[in-house]
């Protein structure tokens, strides 16, 4: 059966071409706001009933009550199918009326759009349509559609009482008469029932022919059928249990209008929720239902209900059991883990928080179903569920605490139903990093020396050859001593050895690509407290860095960096100046973006001041920049010596 649905439902879509009305002026239903403009294609009694002069029916009904349940203005006027897909173009059409659900993809004018199907039940939040629109704007937005369920019909073998036909099963191989283009004659030729088949070109004429005896039975739909014969005046017929297959109508919201198709599905749930739409199914289709399930298929149905209840208390304790057990493995996977994880539902309450959320955000487990917002501000989960956006990779100061976290809203079906975030504390990551960074600096440190040490032994070597041995020997006495060396003055004044490692490394660095760095005589800093040596070494290692690359890049005569650090007053200070200029107006808005970088290198770049900046903000620290524009850059940090 599964299989035939969607031929059923093209079959369905094509076959209301029958059903010809001709209403031309549109229905107007007065309300506020801009008018909806309304096709609804032609289908059968009751769904669309001629009374008079203006149509009537379920579809009428249906759009009277859900304008008035959103105060609506709407123009709904009768279409036909082949000119659809030019009316959406030509004129503005809000909303196709009587369409199948799911709209079939091979079926003209939607077989070249994108339809979300809805389920009107599930729109909540601000905007829960927002996702599969994101980012499509313009003419684009044409090509979406949304698509929602708003009646079912049930098609059912009609036959004589007193006919000697009880089941489905007495009909099979016998002659059925179906509607010509119906959606009974595509199962039918589909392999089902039976493979005699009468097709006729109006359901009035298959009713006579069953209830005149003639053929034994017709398959229709049951609404239009027991619509008919109530017209008729026809007596002697009823319908089998149970019904042969179901389809569904509904609404179609084009041109991506979110929007309206939340309000439209919202207006319809507030119908089925209130009573109204029991009441129209009551008025056009009551008293049809009683027919369709006879008393042997209750109690087949009563009967098969008390099995499963029976079999429901049965293994009622297994499943507790069962279900205490898995949520008991859950919390301990999830209290295993590292990360800390926090989720909320839609509507912004915390509903689980493993152990080490709750160790980093100084909570327990009573946060659980409390406002996030309340519970555990810092987080700001509500503003992933309002946007829809996840951010990943945020370094943010969590009561006290350093942690990196991601967030990411919990979507289904184009539906924010809740967020998600993990973090974890930087402070393993940052030790993590410090080894790695050190070790790195130090062999830095040691090819610098190494390739100094060669090149003074090169000196000395030369002026021995040269037999300038006094001028050795003076070379010799002036490496010797302490005073007047650079390494010496780092070691005395900068008793922090990551800090002191990777000036070193930087001082040779610059000797090298010939850039002259002046250190400031007094510069001192001591073991730093609360700060760690990695945050240090990329700070200073940064600063210094992006030092070298303006002078260089900049082609100044003689490129100069002047490096000052000072602790005092519970403070390290550092302040690194080049003489390259590079900096201007447009390039400090953007300098401490992620990513953003001058350099036209093959390595990523565009992530060293941002880092820096990331640290300095994290730790409360100050970052400031004075320049001028082919003159200098001077980079001025300010750091809390005594924890964040």
């Amino acid at each position: 059966m599964t299989r035939l649905l969607p031929i059923l439902a093209s079959i369905l879509w094509l076959s209301w071409t029958s059903a010809v009305f001709s209403f031309e002026e549109p229905i107007l239903i007065e309300g506020v706001g801009r008018t909806v403009h309304v096709l609804c294609l032609p289908a059968d009694p009751p769904f669309l009933v001629e009374e008079g002069d203006l149509p009537s029916g379920f579809f009428v009904d249906l759009m009277k009550e859900i304008a008035s349940v959103e105060n609506m203005r709407i123009s709904l006027r009768i279409g036909s199918w082949e000119g659809l897909r030019q009316s959406m173009y030509r004129s503005r059409i809000d909303v196709v009326l009587g369409t199948p659900h799911p709209v079939p993809r091979d079926v003209e004018p939607f077989s070249y759009m994108q339809v979300y199907n809805v389920d009107p039940s599930e729109l909540g939040g601000t905007n829960p349509l927002k996702l599969p629109i994101q980012g499509i704007s313009g003419k684009d937005a044409w090509d979406i559609c949304f698509s929602f369920p708003i009646a079912e019909e049930p098609y059912s073998c009609l036959v004589r009482k007193e006919g000697g036909v009880e089941s489905i099963r007495d009909l099979r191989e016998k002659p059925l008469v179906v509607e010509k283009d119906g959606a009974g004659l595509a199962f039918l030729t589909s392999g089902g029932l039976t493979s005699r088949i009468v097709s006729v070109k109006t359901l009035d004429e298959a009713v006579r022919m069953v209830s005149s005896g003639l053929y034994p039975g017709a398959l229709v739909g049951t609404y239009q059928g027991l619509y008919l014969w109530k017209e008729m005046g026809v007596r002697n017929l009823e319908y089998i249990s149970p019904p042969v297959f179901t389809l569904e109508k509904g609404m179609v919201v084009t041109r991506g209008d979110s929007e309206l198709a939340i309000r439209l599905g919202k207006a319809f749930e507030t119908l089925r929720q209130n009573g109204s739409y029991r009441r129209l199914v009551g008025k056009w289709f009551g008293g049809y239902d009683g027919p369709i399930v006879d008393r042997d298929t209750l109690m087949k149905i009563g009967g098969l209900f008390l099995a499963i209840l029976a079999t429901i208390v049965g293994w009622n304790v297994m499943l507790k059991r069962e279900v205490v057990r898995i949520s008991g493995e859950r919390e301990k996977i999830l209290d295993f883990i590292r990360d800390g994880i926090v989720a909320v539902d839609k509507d912004g309450r915390v509903s689980m928080i493993n152990k080490v959320a709750q160790e980093l955000l100084a909570v327990g487990l009573d946060v659980v179903g409390k406002p996030a917002e309340e519970a555990v501000p810092d987080v700001d989960l509500v503003k992933v569920l309002d946007t829809g956006e996840p951010v990943f990779d945020l370094e943010q100061n969590l009561r006290g605490t350093l942690v990196i976290g991601n967030k990411a809203p919990v979507v289904y079906r184009g539906v924010v139903y809740g967020a998600i975030a993990t973090f974890r504390d930087m402070t393993e990551m940052h030790a993590l990093a410090e080894e790695i960074t050190g070790v790195r600096m130090y062999v830095e440190s040691l090819r610098v020396q190494n390739h100094e040490f060669q090149n003074k032994l090169q000196a000395i070597a030369g002026l021995i050859q040269m037999g300038r041995h006094e001028k050795a020997i003076e070379f010799i006495t002036s490496e010797a001593n302490p005073e007047s060396s650079t390494t010496s003055f780092i070691s005395e004044n900068i008793k922090n050895p990551a800090v002191g490692g990777i000036v070193i490394g930087k001082v040779g660095r610059c000797r090298e690509l010939g850039i002259e760095i002046r250190i400031d005589p007094d510069s001192y800093c001591g073991e730093c407290v609360g700060i760690s040596d990695q945050a240090m070494v990329v700070i200073i290692g940064n600063l210094l860095e992006n030092g070298m690359e303006a002078v260089l890049s900049s082609g100044v005569e003689n490129p100069r960096i002047d490096f000052a650090i000072f602790d005092e007053s519970n403070q390290i200070m550092i302040s690194v100046e080049d003489n390259g200029g590079t900096l201007t107006h447009e390039i400090e808005s953007r300098m401490f973006d992620k990513g953003f970088s001058t350099k036209t290198k093959s390595r990523p770049s565009g992530f060293g001041l941002y880092n820096v900046k990331k640290l300095v903000d994290a730790m409360g620290g100050d970052l400031s920049i004075d320049y001028v524009s082919g003159g200098f850059t001077e980079f001025m940090v300010t750091l809390p010596n005594g924890g964040i």
